[in-house]
Order: structure tokens, then C-alpha cells, then sequence
């Protein structure tokens, strides 16, 4: 019986702007996402037929609820072999978290799938599908650095560079994507990320140019209902790193070190006082592969 087991990487967002409301309802995003080395795991094991879910996180619902089946489900009419899966997926990546969980676990399974019961579709292929399960998805299916477009499934590589130790604070609330969204006022007079700059101050690891150009238009939501991810940042900040901000619509909020050193000292000083304090490091497209 033929098993495939793949990491799952969770993503930040080092920028977020939302460009405007669409007519669909959807709203038009020009991000700045980085793939981290925080990773879910999922092992696919072929079935002849039938999709299974099982998780190591009780409370995550295993049936058309999960963005995983409903990923799994959109490639059955792809291929003419019969095919089904046992899916068991060990989530390590907060849930609701703002860090694309769900859309990486989604990805993932798209990917492997695509190996599994031998579909042989492309890369822009499943970026199509995926769009269709969630926003994030392709990003998460593209992986290393990318700016995303249009509403997320518009990408352009942006060249690896080297990896950065990071340190991401959950302050153990939920935030709600859709409610967000909804109290957003995407087309006001505020003003909004300069992406293309820094796009540019990541390439050249200018982290002082980085915090002048980069934002994220969703945290002026967030911040509201929840200040203590503005003290977040702050504490973040005074623990030496050199860029830290809200990722998605929170409420995770990732520091960056220039060291590993710098980044374990910030994390003996903050580690009791959140109730989720994860060490991780942002990572390139090739720390990631499909193992059979």
C-alpha cells in the first residue's frame, strides 16, 4: 500500500495590503508571503475508494467541515483509475491563527494527491483548484517567497534568501477571517503598504527600509478589538528583533532576528507569558519535499 508524507508550512504575511472591495464580495490583496519552516504533516495512504480524515487535534471536524477533504474531494473527477485516501494529518501550526494552516494542509494534500493517484497535473493546474478551496492556498502550493495578487492566486517568485530565525506569539484568542474582512473599510482614504518597496528591502535584507514600506491593512481591524497585539509587537521589538508585525488577521504576531542566539534570548523572556511561543525560521522552496 503506497504512503506519501509531506510537511505542511505554515506562511506569514511580512506585507498585507488590501487594495479594494470587489464587486464578488472578494476583496483585491497585494501581499508579500514568506513559507516558515513551522510545518502540519500529513501521510496519504492510497484507498480504492472513499476519503478518511483522522487528526490529532480532537476538535477539528474530519468531514466536509475540514478544508482538507474538500481538497482532496475537487481532484476526483481529475484521472480514470479509482482512487481514495486515508488521510491522517498531525496539526503543529496554531489553528486560526493568521499562519494559513488550513490552506497549507490543503495545499499539501493537493500536491501529494496529484502523486498518489497519479494525475499528472500541473503546477498551474492545482494552482486553479486550489483557489477555488481558499485564498491562501496558492501561495501555500507555490511555497518559498512570492508576491500574491489579485485575491491570492496571482504570483510571482521572489528569490529565496537566507533564512531568517523568527519567533511567532499567539496570545491564545480567535480571530475570525471573515469578520475582518467584513469590518474592514477597504476603500477608505487610509494609507496603504508600499509594496514594491518592500519587496525590495526583503531582497536586499534592509529590515529599517522593510518597516517603513511594509504593514498589514487587516491589523487596523485587529488591533482594535485586541490591543494586546500592538504590546505584542512592542515587546517583540524591545526583545532585539528587527521587524515584527501581526501576520493575516492575527492574531500571531512573528518577530525577526538577525541570529538564532538573539532570537532563543527573546524567547526565555516571552515563553510564559503567552500561552503559544513558537521558534521557526522562514524557509525556501526546497526545504520541503514529497517523501515516499
Amino acid at each position: 500500500m503506497r504512503t506519501i508524507v509531506l510537511a505542511a508550512p505554515a506562511k506569514i504575511n511580512l506585507s498585507l495590503d488590501v487594495v479594494k472591495r470587489l464587486s464578488t464580495g472578494y476583496h483585491e490583496m497585494d501581499m508579500l508571503m514568506q513559507e516558515i519552516e513551522l510545518a502540519d504533516q500529513i501521510r496519504l495512504e492510497y484507498r480504492k475508494q472513499g476519503i478518511h480524515l483522522t487528526c490529532n487535534i480532537p476538535e477539528l471536524p474530519v468531514d466536509d467541515k475540514n478544508i482538507v477533504v474538500r481538497a482532496a474531494k475537487a481532484l476526483l473527477p481529475y484521472g480514470k483509475k479509482e482512487k481514495g485516501v486515508a488521510i491522517y494529518l498531525e496539526k503543529k501550526i496554531p489553528h486560526g491563527a493568521g499562519l494559513g494552516g488550513g490552506s497549507a494542509d490543503a495545499a499539501a494534500v493537493l500536491k501529494g494527491l496529484n502523486e498518489l493517484w497519479e494525475l499528472n497535473l500541473s503546477q498551474q493546474q492545482l494552482l486553479r483548484i486550489g483557489v477555488a478551496i481558499g485564498a491562501d492556498v496558492p501561495f501555500c502550493i507555490f511555497g518559498g517567497t512570492a508576491r500574491a495578487k489579485g485575491i491570492g492566486e496571482r504570483l510571482r517568485r521572489i528569490p529565496d534568501q537566507p533564512s531568517q530565525p523568527i519567533l511567532l506569539i499567539n496570545p491564545g484568542i480567535h480571530v475570525s477571517t471573515r469578520e475582518v474582512f467584513e469590518a474592514l473599510d477597504a476603500d477608505g482614504a487610509i494609507s496603504h503598504p508600499k509594496t514594491d518597496l518592500a519587496i525590495r528591502a526583503w531582497e536586499d535584507q534592509d529590515f529599517e527600509a522593510l518597516k517603513k514600506s511594509a504593514g498589514n491593512r487587516l491589523r487596523e481591524v485587529t488591533v482594535t478589538w485586541h490591543p494586546e497585539i500592538r504590546e505584542i509587537e512592542e515587546k517583540l521589538i524591545q526583545a532585539g528583533a528587527v521587524f515584527a508585525m501581526m501576520s493575516g488577521s492575527g492574531p500571531t504576531v512573528f518577530g525577526i532576528y538577525r541570529t538564532e542566539e538573539a532570537r532563543d534570548r527573546a524567547y526565555d523572556q516571552l515563553k510564559e507569558q503567552y500561552p503559544v511561543v513558537i521558534r521557526s525560521k522562514t524557509a525556501r522552496r526546497e526545504d520541503f519535499h514529497v517523501e515516499d
